[in-house]
């Protein structure tokens, strides 16, 4: 996520990412909004920003790059820490789209609270939208970002032009609940390593491991008692998670991708939801597993070939 709680490293890891230095760092307060900016020395489009926005009692954070007319959102998957402290990686990552798209990566609401779903979730993120007059987007959404890009597209049409989907599905399976249940035993328990030890052996593939297991967990150690909190309010929301019945209200266009190796949502997640919505979809063989977003070189234009329309 770009997904869960380790994709940042990776993400930094595997291109390896120079993070330039932040600049500055200062607070406005504007009116009903709270914008918080931190600027980044990146070398194409507009620079790096994180905002903060407060809907009613409701804070998101938000990272927005790129200089294009047309608008791109990401939509992260399920995290312990949140991916935001690493702008200029998520920017360097996706610099391919950044001359067409101004591109917005979405955190979660901060306040949250048991019960918290994830339809709750895509209203945030419209409210988010609108509060920085988004009137519609490109969206990818990674994992739980998946679900949630599914509920926008959904309850509201007219903000979604076109959908990418990435391992994710559109309502829990036996291994799906497995794991989110183990993720949030070991949550509970507050057992970093392990929680961190399972994230990262069902997430990544074998190669993956083999050159990054040990950074992926070392780079993560120090969950806060509210990191867990939010960590165990969001995979819950996975569990009560279904739109299945409800996708003749996506009427946009989807590309579907998934991986065969995928050990939380497996492959027939996505190749459920493009069966059901007769859209276009791709799957990694076995080599790949549940974070291919992060994992196969070709995903990033993968997905940009499909926005902008290009045939494979």
């Amino acid at each position: 996520m770009l997904h869960p709680l380790l994709a940042g490293v990776l993400l930094v890891n595997s291109i390896c990412v120079a993070i330039s230095i932040v600049k500055f760092l200062t607070l406005f307060i504007l009116s009903h909004r709270v914008i918080w900016s931190a600027s980044f020395n990146n070398a194409y489009g507009r620079v790096a920003n994180m905002e903060q926005f407060h809907r009613e009692m409701r804070k998101m954070k938000h990272i927005v790059f790129g200089s294009g007319t047309k608008n791109f959102v990401i939509l992260p998957g399920l995290s312990v820490h949140s991916v935001m402290g690493l702008a200029d990686a998520i920017a360097e990552a996706y610099k391919d789209f950044c001359e067409e798209y101004t591109v917005y990566v979405f955190d979660r609401a901060e306040n949250i609270h048991e019960g918290y779903t994830v339809r709750n979730m895509a209203e945030d993120t419209a409210a988010a939208m609108r509060e920085l007059n988004i009137k519609n987007a490109d969206v990818f959404g990674a994992s739980q970002g998946g679900m949630i890009a599914m509920y926008l597209a959904i309850d509201h049409p007219q903000m979604a032009n076109r959908l990418i989907l990435g391992s994710t599905l559109a309502k829990p399976n036996g291994t799906f609940n497995h794991v989110i249940d183990e993720w949030i035993r070991l949550a509970r328990a507050k057992d970093e390593l392990g929680l961190l030890e399972s994230f990262a052996d069902n997430v990544y593939s074998e190669s993956t491991l083999k050159a990054y297991r040990e950074t992926l967990i070392s780079s993560n150690l120090g969950i806060s008692d509210e990191e867990y909190r939010r960590f165990i309010i969001l995979a819950e929301a996975c569990k009560t998670f279904d739109c299945y019945g409800e996708f003749s209200s996506i009427q946009c266009p989807v590309l579907v991708i998934g991986a065969e190796g995928d050990r939380v949502v497996t492959a027939e997640g996505p190749k459920q939801i493009a069966e059901a919505l007769g859209c276009e979809s791709y799957i990694y063989d076995g080599s790949h597993g549940h974070g291919v977003y992060d994992e196969a070189a070709d995903y990033r234009r993968r997905c940009l070939d499909f926005l902008l329309g290009v045939s494979a």
